[in-house]
């Protein structure tokens, strides 16, 4: 190994750990996937409470395409610290990681891997080291870009596995809407059969919240309750 190789510091070291879990993820079935971000909290270390308050503060300030624009802001700042390089230059990195086409990562691997973190503190059990959106899961569920192509109608089926893809537990009444449950308690994904005493909501339809219980289109764009993009057609084939 060469001197170059080593890293930087502990807090180089220590990401090193997640970004290697990172790149594994998409392999890992499910159940494995699950134990491995239980040894991501116990890895976290000192920086837990640290990444944990950045994260909060994240999502907490914005939502939608903001609080995805603010987290990797966040998550830059905190990976320069961690690796003792300036907020400048891991900038930079990761700009250029960005539009590297062999970069698996879409990104610098602290940078991603940080946003992983804060991800885990919140919650939202999913892998990052991949587009999440486009890729299909270890477990076969595919990711939003792909259940809400243009020219097709989800289904219900399809929302269901990518919310068991991301961790989040099932909570239904009956054979009444299906509510998948964040770590918080918070309803990211409303599956719904569709009910005629609900105006504009008599058909089958999905809705979105964000780790803070906010509204979003199934993208994490911001909505209202009675915009369109709140009540999102589907399939209903469970």
């Amino acid at each position: 190994m060469l001197i170059d190789d080593l890293p930087r510091n502990g807090g180089e070291a220590a990401l090193d750990g997640i970004v290697d879990i990172v790149k594994l993820s998409q392999k890992l079935p499910a159940e494995q996937f699950q134990a491995a971000m239980l040894s991501v909290q116990a890895m976290m270390g000192p920086m837990k409470l640290v990444v944990s308050v950045v994260a909060n503060a994240a999502a907490e300030a914005v939502a939608g395409d903001q609080y995805r624009e603010f987290k990797e802001s966040k998550a830059i700042e905190l990976a320069a610290k961690l690796t003792d390089r300036t907020v400048e230059t891991m900038k930079g990195f990761h700009e250029e990681a960005k539009v590297d086409p062999d970069n698996l990562l879409h990104g610098n691997e602290y940078v991603v891997a940080t946003e992983f973190l804060m991800d885990a503190v919140l919650g939202e059990v999913k892998s990052l080291g991949v587009k999440a959106g486009s890729t299909v899961f270890a477990n076969g569920a595919k990711g939003i870009n792909k259940i809400f192509e243009p020219g097709r109608t989800p289904k219900a089926s399809e929302l269901k596995q990518y919310a068991e893809a991301q961790g989040w537990k099932p909570v239904q009444t009956g054979g009444g809407t299906l509510k998948y449950l964040d770590a918080n308690g918070i309803p990211r994904v409303t599956i719904k059969q569709g009910s005629s005493r609900a105006p504009g909501s008599a058909d089958p339809h999905v809705e979105f919240k964000s780790a803070t219980g906010k509204r979003t289109d199934a993208f994490g764009n911001p909505v209202t309750r009675k915009s369109p993009d709140n009540h999102t057609s589907i399939d209903f084939d469970l």
